[in-house]
């Protein structure tokens, strides 16, 4: 991650990029200033201090150098403006609209929003809680153009008979092998599809969770592919059982009393059931941003749970819907109706929000077996977007094989609670191979905004004697960011179980511990990391692991999160090589790499020859150290 790479003088050519008309106040000087309180807190959140980053020339000597915005920004609009521009411009999540001022980050002429309006190299990414700037922005807007282009169609597909599904215009009726005669729901074309054949998903389209009651809401049949067909956005499976925004769905939204803000909807009135409780909830604005609830659990962290208040639903799209599993519950009176959600709103929420998904507590996908171990057997998932489940976004089965992921986006999962009865901690990964897994492959996507982990393979099975083996997991050039560990892994403790053939190579990891699950953990993110390993220091036997030419780009708490029983070393097998580390002082002020026994001297960063010092510890040739400079 060179200077070359991502470009000096940032600072100096801002004024291409503003509209100075707009954003008189912010200045390509960048005076240093302390911002004052703004009377919508939710901009000081957003805001974070208005860092922007200059880059040095060379990377290797010298500190960025970093300013702030003017105060004068808070002259500009009202407070709902200014953090709509912030969100929508600052931050480059889309383009004009509604008299946001109008830019253009990749000079194609157009105002529409595209691949790389979302990251452009000339303004730092800034997340919410203002406490890292990203030197990889051009990086990750290449990245994205192999990921997110949606007139791409490429991906592991087969040959066999292909269906079509198109949610608008299908028809189950229809026989499914042309375009023009689509199916409509996924459920028939699985009934019609075996293994070595292709069920492509139309482009625009959202399936919606069709049966709150089952333990996923999509199911990937055996060997079969899954891919995209038309043009516009990747098809999207949801884990809401449909959209709750807008106005056909305002007379749903009532308030429970006249001025209280609190407005509930009904969203499932069947049998209580665990797999139909609602974990999560999102509101998302016309031009796509979205905002995550926040639910009113308070965290214990003493004991790794969470309590209820009623008294805490009192701002702005905080959240409570009672959980219900067996005889076990969880409630805030006067809020105790199983199948309502509350939200507190100064207005009819769905009058605010044209689409608002309520994710519930099963997982979105879960991908059966393949037949075979070549790209012909294999079941695939291709160019689809996953996103709103309050579990994991795309599970594999159980000590499974043959299941491989490319150019997809997994955003916005887990948050709900793990077990019932004990008010407990929370659950949520974006990919999750779980208790032993032969040949899982996850490629060219991008996975954001996830409670705990964006990929993971990872053991649960009770007991010690339980042996789990992984082998063959391929986690490739993904970008992955805003999640509490980027990428995760652990086995039992035992001796016995193995990982092996393992690769994580060429991914950005950048920002664990900034998204909308890492804070307020009742576990106290104790383990956020760009990778995370070990879990409570189980050990783990490593053989041919490669961890090589990633890209560590800022972490609220370390980059590598591995620690293990002191004797013996079982490490012997693992390469972790050339990757680039770019961190800055965290408020946190952690460990930036804790890898080693435990008890071991792990290391903090405080400047450029510390981050050096600690990812020595991991990686025996680092191909760069970024130091950003201290912010705050």
């Amino acid at each position: 991650a060179g200077g070359s790479t991502v470009g000096a003088n940032i600072i100096g050519n801002m004024n291409a990029i503003l509209d100075s008309s707009v954003y008189s106040g912010i200045t390509s000087s960048g005076t240093a200033v302390t911002l004052t309180q703004d009377d919508d807190t939710n901009i000081i959140r957003d805001l974070a201090n208005g860092w922007f980053v200059a880059i040095p020339s060379n990377v290797y000597t010298d500190d960025a150098k970093v300013v702030k915005v003017s105060s004068d920004f808070f002259n500009y609009g009202t407070p709902a403006q200014r953090q709509e521009l912030i969100r929508k411009v600052v931050l480059g999540r889309a383009s004009a609209v509604s008299g946001d001022p109008t830019y253009d980050p990749n000079n194609d002429g157009s105002a529409t929003s595209d691949v790389k309006d979302l990251v452009h190299s000339k303004l730092a990414t800034l997340y919410s809680a203002g406490e890292t700037v990203n030197a990889t922005d051009s990086m990750v807007e290449t990245m994205f153009e192999t990921i997110m282009n949606p007139s791409d169609s490429s991906g592991w597909v087969a040959g066999g008979t292909s269906y079509y599904v198109s949610s608008s215009e299908g028809n189950d009726s229809a026989a499914g092998t042309s375009s023009n005669t689509p199916l409509k729901t996924i459920s028939k074309a699985n009934s019609k599809a075996s293994a070595g054949d292709t069920i492509y998903l139309k482009r625009g389209d959202t399936w919606y969770t069709p049966d709150a009651t089952a333990d996923n809401s999509f199911t990937l049949k055996s060997g079969v592919h899954y891919a995209a067909y038309g043009s516009g956005a990747k098809p999207l499976l949801s884990g809401s059982l449909k959209n709750y925004g807008g106005s056909s769905n305002t007379s749903g939204w009532t308030e429970t009393s006249s001025g209280s803000h609190i407005w509930q909807y009904t969203y499932y009135s069947g049998s209580a059931t665990t797999n139909a409780n609602a974990g999560m909830i999102y509101f998302i604005d016309a031009d796509g941003t979205v905002h995550p609830g926040k639910d009113i659990a308070a965290p214990d962290t003493a004991n790794n749970v969470y309590t209820y208040n009623s008294a805490d639903l009192n701002s702005d799209l905080e959240f409570f819907a009672p959980y219900k599993s067996g005889s076990n519950t969880i409630t805030a009176s006067p809020y105790t109706t199983f199948g309502k959600i509350y939200v507190y709103s100064n207005t009819n929420p769905a009058t605010r929000f044209p689409n608002i998904q309520i994710a519930l507590t099963h997982h979105v996908v879960e991908a059966s077996n393949g037949t075979g171990s070549s790209e012909s057997g294999v079941t695939t998932m291709n160019n689809i977007a996953v996103m709103f489940g309050a579990s994991h976004g795309v599970k594999s089965v159980s000590g499974g094989s043959n299941f491989w992921i490319n150019k997809c986006e997994i955003a916005y999962i887990g948050g709900a609670p793990q077990f019932i009865s004990a008010g407990s901690n929370r659950l949520g990964n974006g990919v999750e191979f779980g208790n032993g897994y032969t040949n899982g492959r996850v490629y060219d996507s991008y996975i954001h905004d996830c409670f705990d982990a964006g990929l993971t393979f990872q053991s649960y099975k009770s007991g010690l004697n339980s042996k789990v083996d992984f082998d063959q997991i391929y986690f490739c050039r993904n970008v992955i960011e805003n999640c509490t560990y980027n990428i995760e892994f652990f086995l039992n403790r035992n001796d016995s179980d193995t990982m092996s053939n393992i690769h994580i190579e060429d991914n950005i990891l950048r920002n664990a511990g900034y998204g909308w699950g890492c804070y307020d953990r009742a576990d106290g993110g104790f383990r956020i990391g760009n990778i995370a390993a070990s879990k409570n220091s189980y050990i783990n036997n490593v053989s041919s692991t490669y961890i090589t030419n990633n890209i560590f780009d800022c972490t609220r708490m370390a980059h590598v999160m591995w620690t293990w029983s002191s004797s013996p070393d079982r490490h012997a097998g693992l390469t972790a090589t050339g990757n680039t580390f770019i961190q800055r002082k965290g408020a946190s002020d952690w460990s930036v790499m804790a890898y080693g026994p435990i008890g071991g001297s792990f290391q903090y960063a405080s400047d450029r020859a510390s981050l050096a010092t600690a990812a020595a510890l991991f990686d025996t040739a680092p191909n760069s150290i970024v130091w950003l400079g201290d912010l705050g």
